[in-house]
């Protein structure tokens, strides 16, 4: 059997879509083994048991240069060496940052189409020499596996207040935080009121650096067990919920593996570049005149632009001569300054500079409550009128099995 290596290191979602790329593979007679490595936690864990990955194996960054794996007696091997082994290597590393991918068995790297012009879950298929017009759309989402003591810990964690009285509600997630902060939705901490208000009886459980669990009753801040995975405890939580409200990350392509109705929040690009196949998702996207932008960077790349217009022609002319690498005594001979002066100028430019961008930015500003809590009725709508027909198909079932009886 040929053997084939998926290799990944980024956010959640970075890794999670690649899954329809191992299935793919896997179907076309590869043995795949999925190496993966996120800054926000073991992701790779979220992977293991799907039946078609081989081995999954997460992939550590040592030195900040070297990405490694552990072999069996716990020493680092560089995932370079092992790349030999393998029939073909996808090697994902560039595939959103710069728009280009692996060697795959070839002497030159291979320039693509930029990922934001194109459903990225087609052009990984395409950069892993797949047709992408001969894979399904129900073979093009996300899937993870969730353990039976992880679900049992979520629904302990929430559903449990649905037997209260006898009283049904619905479970509401929100998850406002992104990597960057033109993806993160600022003013979320109203949003919870505002459901409440409109739907008195509902549990919102809200990631506020952790998840916090909100009743009519007051709220409760849920905690992680000692030795639970807290990527995979989010997960069975966003299980439990009726509907999830995230912006555009890792989680809402979680929303999207564990089945969950997932409101995504898209600031920066088309919805449809990462929720066209998808079949639990329900997209805003932004609406100012400069969407979409693309940008990968953490803040808004006009409101860089206003803060650097307002710095003095001085600190222009040392930001542009950082910027170019020029001598920094040239500066300081120029300004009639000790060098030093020249360097703290620019620190505290630089710290001024942060400080101006870091603002919410016009495509954030152009998400409102109200877009958000009118797609909300519009999703719970539908959750109930799907579960109202999947009760009634059950009844005519059973009244199908009674007549023959």
């Amino acid at each position: 059997m040929k053997t084939a290596l998926l290799l990944r290191c980024g956010g959640i979602g970075d890794i999670l879509i690649l899954t329809p790329i191992a299935k793919a593979l896997h179907q076309k007679g590869y043995l795949v083994d999925y190496w993966c490595g996120s800054p926000s936690g073991p992701v790779f864990e979220m992977l293991k048991g799907l039946p078609y990955l081989n081995d999954v194996k997460e992939i550590q960054r040592v030195a900040g240069v070297h990405d490694c794996i552990k072999d069996e007696d716990e020493n680092y091997i560089t995932v370079e060496m092992l790349k030999s082994k393998y029939d073909e290597v996808f090697d994902f590393k560039y595939s959103v940052e710069d728009n280009f991918v692996g060697l795959n068995k070839r002497d030159e790297w291979r320039r693509t189409i930029n990922s934001n012009y194109q459903n990225w879950i087609d052009l990984s298929l395409s950069w892993a020499n797949i047709d992408p017009m001969k894979v399904s759309a129900f073979n093009k989402c996300p899937e993870i596996i969730l353990e039976q003591k992880y679900i049992d810990w979520a629904q302990d964690k929430t559903p449990v207040q649905n037997k209260l009285n006898g009283r049904q509600f619905n479970v509401i997630g929100i998850q406002p935080q992104a990597s960057t902060l033109i993806r993160t939705l600022y003013h979320a901490e109203n949003l919870p009121e505002l459901i409440h208000k409109k739907y008195p009886n509902d549990i919102v459980v809200i990631f506020a650096g952790k998840w916090i669990c909100i009743t009519p009753n007051g709220r409760q801040t849920v905690e992680v067990p000692d030795g639970y995975n807290p990527l995979l405890c989010s997960a069975a939580l966003i299980a439990q919920m009726n509907c999830f409200i995230s912006v555009d990350s890792g989680s809402s392509h979680i929303g999207e593996a564990v089945k969950t109705p997932t409101i995504g929040i898209y600031t920066t690009v088309p919805a449809w570049t990462r929720t066209k196949y998808y079949q639990y998702s329900y997209a805003i996207e932004a609406n100012p005149e400069c969407f979409p932008c693309f940008t990968l960077d953490v803040v808004c790349p006009i409101e860089k632009k206003k803060a650097e217009d307002s710095l003095t022609e001085r600190e222009k002319d040392i930001l542009d001569g950082a910027k170019t690498n020029k001598n920094p005594m040239d500066y300081a001979k120029k300004y009639n300054v000790p060098p030093k002066a020249i360097e703290l100028e620019y620190n505290s430019m630089m710290q001024r500079l942060q400080a101006i961008s870091t603002t919410e930015p016009a495509c954030v500003r152009s998400i409102t409550d109200k877009m958000i809590l009118d797609k909300l009725d519009e999703v719970l709508s539908s959750v109930h009128q799907q579960s109202k027909a999947k009760i009634l198909e059950f009844h005519e079932q059973v009244m199908v099995i009674d007549s023959h009886d």
